[in-house]
């Protein structure tokens, strides 16, 4: 977000040595960064939150891996209902041309497998809706306990007192990841917690003008801090579901941080365009995903699984965010075809 506002390739270095020495970093602070300075109430109830999303991700993975395989059997049930509602009026027509006995039981035959198939694919249409409707409502639940976190987490982010020495250390951290996904050596400013949690993705962060600062919103500083010191917990977003987010909610934000971390990155090496700023990210993000310690397999999906999760401004589309498009780097390793919408 420039104020005025995956790479595909690269090798996969150590990520456990980046995450040591992260994590080494962060122990030399006296007071364990962002995370070590929450008091112990709000850590509690940042852990019950998480707990509790952890279930109900959990549930809605059940949920749609049934909604899956009830549309994978129901496409072939509607075939073979095809097959005897045919054969039903074949035999109805047979039947009515010459009405033997044998030729009127036959038909008779086949309107009761053709009803019995037709109760039975009404059944399965109905089992189909129902687990709709469960999940629905489940992500429903899931996203409203996510606001909920946020407002949690925003407060307890207030609470603390001394935050240049909360965030000094991973400020510092911060730069090798962008530097990798990007030309112009950055800084990384946490900003101060503000009253309001930001709403759109847009609000995460910022480079004012010409500036190499990258200004991060305390949240996103806070999930990065999470990245960084777990990214071992990040195997979630491997996996790219379109009617929710794979990864319960802190795991969720601090995967996406990264794009914005990255997408600022750009903007410090003079891409002023938004939407050249995220489809940029969106190609490069493997290589900071990497550099922040991510194996190289999870590094290689969060921008996807970024795709996916956040609901971007419209300024951050375009139609050329695909391969062989007019955004399109041509990164190493880049797969045949991929598009960002």
């Amino acid at each position: 977000m420039l104020l005025a506002g995956c790479g595909f390739g690269g090798h996969g270095g150590d990520h456990r040595a980046a995450s040591a020495n992260a994590a080494a970093a962060l122990a030399a602070d006296p007071g364990g960064g962002i995370a070590g300075r929450l008091s112990s109430s709000c850590r509690a109830r940042l852990a019950r939150a998480e707990s509790a999303s952890r279930t109900r991700v959990a549930g809605l993975r059940k949920l749609d891996d049934r909604r899956a395989a009830l549309d994978r059997s129901l496409t072939p049930e509607r075939r073979a209902l095809k097959r005897l509602e045919t054969r039903s009026d074949a035999a109805f027509r047979q039947a009515t041309a010459h009405p033997t006995a044998t030729l009127v039981a036959a038909s008779r035959a086949s309107d009761r497998a053709a009803n019995a198939a037709v109760a039975a694919y009404n059944a399965r249409v109905d089992l189909y809706n129902a687990t709709l409707r469960r999940l629905d409502a489940l992500v429903g639940r899931e996203a409203a306990a996510g606001r909920g976190y946020d407002t949690a987490l925003r407060r307890c982010l207030i609470a603390i007192r001394d935050w240049p020495s909360a965030t000094r250390r991973i400020e510092g951290l911060l730069v090798r990841p962008a530097a990798a996904a990007g030309t112009r050596q950055p800084s990384v400013a946490c900003d101060r917690p503000a009253e309001r949690t930001p709403s759109r993705y847009d609000e995460t962060g910022f480079v004012n003008g010409h500036s190499n600062v990258i200004h991060l919103s305390a949240p996103t500083c806070f999930g990065l801090e999470r990245l960084l010191t777990h990214p071992d917990a990040f195997a979630c977003a491997k996996v790219v579901r379109r009617s929710f987010e794979n990864c319960p909610v802190a795991d969720g934000a601090a995967v996406v941080a990264l794009i914005t971390l990255v997408h600022e990155q750009q903007h410090v090496d003079g891409v002023v365009d938004e939407a050249v700023a995220q489809c940029d990210a969106l190609q490069k993000t493997a290589l900071a995903g990497v550099a922040a310690g991510l194996p190289v397999a999870v590094a290689r999906r969060v921008a996807a699984y970024t795709n996916e999760a956040i609901d971007q401004p419209r300024e951050y589309h375009s139609r050329m965010c695909r391969s062989g498009g007019g955004f399109d780097l041509h990164l190493p390793g880049a797969p045949s075809t991929w598009i960002f919408r």
